[in-house]
């Protein structure tokens, strides 16, 4: 007979989770929430006064605390937080007491093309697992540890380098989850998959909207035959209605929207009428017009977030790059959480392989800067390579441009087009260029992976 050791980190982090989450079920209606983002906020905000450097001189130039108080009338005064702020002031905005925290190194890049990394704690994790499970709970009226589920993620590593993560596999394992690599999606792999959710009847299906797509595309043009799963969740990409109307319609399920992303963690989900609700236990997300004022319901604007949670390195109205239109204050699902109408995504930064294989932004990240993460590798590359543009101008050809370092050579970076060739078709054109600057498209929008590849389904069926 088998015997596992007792992992006390992972069982205490679980306990965490469950304190954490009968915390949130305290928040019946709005004014339960707006205590309880008060009462968060300002113990971020204190915090990052006495131990971050950065707001310690930010927060006195406003004027935002005093005595030991928070003046909240203040609060829309904090400048709001930029990639560039992020990168100019890196270490700046490091809590001084971060390592206690058992802080991390994570990065972006991929939609904006300007490589951001960033230091997250284990508190951070912990209420990102809280947000999860409260979606499915609470928002969409399901348990999802009952679930068998099918996740279509990426796993860069596993394509790349053939590596395999093994301890993730036996996690999923456990959790009765089966992952299939969205970063492997020839016809061979497609039907590899089809068969593993026939055979598997997952109740749930979650993934990359691009990647989810083209699955589904894949299955109708040939004609397959494939398991219905109870309910279809689409997360890190822009959901287009094209997208939402194939995959309903292959499933023959409702299809929701999850928004989430690398800096903050969960923002919010889809709830049964087709609004999105911003999980405000773990997020203040404000909707900012260009006039600098906040949104009300039908109006678009700049997506800012504080992360309530993450002390190691705050992000205080950070702007995520995205737009989104307000919602209404009330929702007839009942939830007590703010919604929002949609967010406007990027839907041309989805790149294609020479064999029409769609491959997210979230993945562009790891073909310029190994490892993306706290590993040698990974920070040499990021320290040469300042910037990047991809752009995807015909099925067979990528043009590349990257700001390097002044002693860096163009031989230094060849890796680049292995790396797109491997993740894209040995038969890409990938035109390399070192230049000085990169300027906005023409719409003045700075955006440096952009496909002018339309969606196209495989000819071939096996």
């Amino acid at each position: 007979m088998r015997t596992f050791p007792i992992n006390i980190p992972s069982l205490l982090q679980n306990l965490g989770i469950q304190r954490s989450y009968q915390d949130v079920m305290t928040i019946k209606n709005r004014e339960d929430l707006v205590r309880f983002q008060r009462k968060h906020l300002e113990s971020l905000l204190l915090h990052a006064y006495q131990k971050v450097p950065y707001y310690t001189r930010v927060l006195n130039e406003i004027r935002l605390i005093s005595g030991g108080k928070v003046d909240f009338d203040n609060f829309n005064k904090i400048p709001i937080l930029t990639k560039e702020l992020m990168k100019k002031h890196r270490t700046d905005l490091l809590s001084t007491d971060h390592k206690s925290r058992h802080s991390f190194t994570s990065s972006t890049g991929g939609s904006t093309g300007e490589p951001t990394l960033f230091t997250q704690d284990r508190e951070y994790v912990r209420w990102g697992r809280v947000a999860n499970r409260y979606y499915y709970d609470k928002i969409l009226g399901i348990n999802e540890g009952s679930l068998k589920k099918i996740i279509l993620w990426g796993s860069h590593d596993e394509y790349l380098h053939n590596q395999k993560d093994i301890v993730s596999r036996s996690l999923y394992s456990l959790t009765n989850t089966i992952l299939l690599n969205s970063f492997k999606m020839t016809d061979t792999d497609l039907v590899q998959y089809i068969s593993i959710i026939n055979k598997f009847k997952p109740d749930l299906i979650r993934g990359y909207a691009s990647s989810l797509f083209h699955l589904c595309q894949f299955i109708e043009f040939n004609k397959f035959q494939t398991h219905h799963p109870k309910i279809v969740i689409s997360s890190a990409e822009t959901l287009t209605d094209e997208m939402r109307n194939t995959i309903e319609k292959v499933w023959g399920t409702k299809v929701f929207n999850f928004y989430g992303s690398r800096e903050t963690n969960n923002l919010g989900g889809e709830c049964l009428q087709g609004l999105i609700h911003t999980l405000g236990f773990h997020e203040y997300v404000e909707i900012i017009k260009e006039d600098g004022s906040n949104a009300v319901d039908g109006e678009e604007g700049r997506v800012v977030v504080t992360n309530l949670h993450n002390y190691a390195m705050p992000f205080i109205r950070c702007d995520l790059g995205d737009l989104a239109v307000r919602g209404p204050d009330i929702c007839s699902c009942g939830s007590p959480l703010p919604t929002l109408r949609s967010v406007t995504g990027r839907s041309n930064q989805i790149l294609r392989g020479c064999n029409g294989i769609p491959m997210s932004p979230c993945f562009v990240p790891y073909l310029f800067y190994p490892g993306c993460d706290d590993s040698n590798e990974g920070k040499v590359q990021y320290q040469k390579i300042k910037q990047y543009q991809l752009i995807q101008e015909s099925k067979d050809h990528i043009s590349v441009k990257i700001i390097v370092d002044p002693n860096s050579g163009k031989s230094d970076f060849e890796y680049i087009i292995a790396n797109i060739k491997q993740a894209l078709g040995q038969e890409m054109n990938v035109q390399l260029n070192l230049v000085d600057d990169i300027e906005p498209l023409p719409s003045g929008k700075k955006l440096y992976v952009l496909s002018k590849v339309e969606p196209t389904v495989s000819p071939n069926g096996l």
